[in-house]
């Protein structure tokens, strides 16, 4: 999974940029990729005519992303900073257009992210966020980071555990948010989202969920923990979300539905209120 994410750095940058340059234009105009990764957002961006900033923490995509640039011959600023800290946007200024894939869940402090995001997107700005859905099926079933079954559902201390029973690598991520959590991150930073459909996850159809619900649960049959806390409170976490997915289904519309469960990744574009 990592390696084709990799790999497809440029293409999965060339499609955020067209969507992108097709609601505003592009040419002349500052953009800023936090969390850029492997650079391909960088270069299609900077073909796109745009000033181009990225900014990594981790220095092994910092230099992955510096040699993609050098294959296009394209010297755009790849930047050592932190999206939590407060004085980034005093740093680095404005910018017309901001975009981050997978970073929110990512972060130890969402409201300070997204108030810098706030301050860094200029007035008439378009910030692109494209964020894990911690409820959809599929995700409960095996999740995106991982593949585990029901670690989304976890508070973080008790996913903490969960994964470092199965891996030898430190665990790198933060909380996972509600769509109602996400909408009230852009409201408190002074932003107007709205949820477009994702360009690399289409939302499944309601005539997809039994087939969902019957794959979740085989997983949840398959899954086997050793700890007797720890396989408590995933089993009781499944149950509390089972019990709120079907009430919501003989509730909400099939819209929100759909949004809330059949969505793998909430897909926002915002602008300044």
């Amino acid at each position: 999974m990592w390696f084709d994410f990799a790999l497809s750095t440029n293409q999965r940058g060339k499609a955020l940029v067209h969507l992108l340059r097709d609601r505003q234009p592009m040419k002349g105009k500052r953009y800023l990729d936090i969390g850029c990764g492997f650079g391909g957002t960088l270069v299609a961006g900077a073909r796109a005519g745009a000033a181009c900033t990225g900014i990594e923490i981790d220095p092994i995509r910092m230099d992955l992303a510096w040699e993609n640039l050098s294959d296009f011959r394209i010297a755009a600023p790849i930047l050592k900073q932190d999206a939590l800290d407060p004085d980034l946007p005093a740093r680095l200024g404005e910018f017309d257009f901001i975009s981050l894939s997978d970073v929110v869940e990512h972060v130890l402090d969402a409201t300070q992210l997204f108030r810098n995001l706030g301050l860094l997107l200029a007035p008439g700005g378009l910030l692109y966020v494209q964020i894990p859905n911690p409820d959809s099926v599929e995700f409960v079933a095996a999740d995106g980071h991982f593949g585990l079954f029901g670690i989304t559902l976890l508070p973080r201390e008790d996913a903490i555990d969960y994964h470092g029973r199965r891996f030898q690598f430190d665990y790198d991520v933060g909380d996972y948010y509600s769509l109602d959590e996400c909408l009230h991150l852009f409201d408190e930073a002074g932003l107007h989202p709205k949820l477009i459909p994702s360009l690399h996850h289409p939302a499944r159809r309601m005539t997809d969920l039994e087939s969902l619900l019957a794959s979740l649960t085989e997983a949840r049959r398959r899954f086997a923990e050793p700890d007797p806390a720890l396989h408590e409170k995933l089993a009781n976490a499944y149950e509390d979300y089972l019990r709120r997915l079907h009430s919501d289904r003989a509730r909400l519309t099939e819209r929100d539905f759909r949004n809330r469960y059949l969505r793998n990744f909430w897909t926002f574009l915002a602008s300044p209120k």
